[in-house]
C-alpha cells in the first residue's frame, strides 16, 4: 500500500513543527524510514542529509554534486555535523547543512 506524498509534520513522536524544522529538512510521507531518533534526507543531486532529532543536529552524510560532476569535496568540510543551538536553531542551520552537502 502506498502512502500519499508530501511531507511529515512529525517523526516517531517529535513534532517537527513545533520544533521549528524547516519543510525540505523534514520526511517524506511516502517512504519508509528505519531510524527512531533521526532520518536521511536527499537531494536529486545526490546529496545525504541526516536529521538527527533527538540531538538536535544535521549529519552531512554525502555531499552532492551537479552536472559534470562537480561538486565539494567531503575531506575539504570543516565538519559533518551542524548543531542547531550554534547556528540559532534548526532552520539557519539547515542552511549551513545545505550548503555544505551541496544540497540543491
Amino acid at each position: 500500500v502506498k502512502k500519499p506524498g508530501g511531507f511529515l509534520n512529525e517523526f516517531n513522536g517529535f513534532d517537527l513543527v513545533k520544533l521549528g524544522v524547516p519543510l525540505e529538512a523534514r520526511p517524506l510521507a511516502n517512504k519508509e524510514y528505519k531510524g527512531k531518533k533521526g532520518y536521511t534526507v536527499t537531494s536529486p543531486t545526490g546529496a545525504a542529509i541526516e536529521v538527527l532529532v533527538v540531538a538536535e543536529a544535521y549529519v552531512v552524510k554525502r555531499c552532492g554534486t551537479v552536472a559534470g560532476g562537480e561538486g565539494p569535496e567531503f575531506s575539504t568540510l570543516k565538519s559533518g555535523q551542524v548543531t542547531w543551538s550554534k547556528f540559532d536553531g534548526p532552520a539557519k542551520a539547515w542552511e549551513v547543512a545545505k550548503k555544505r552537502a551541496y544540497f540543491v
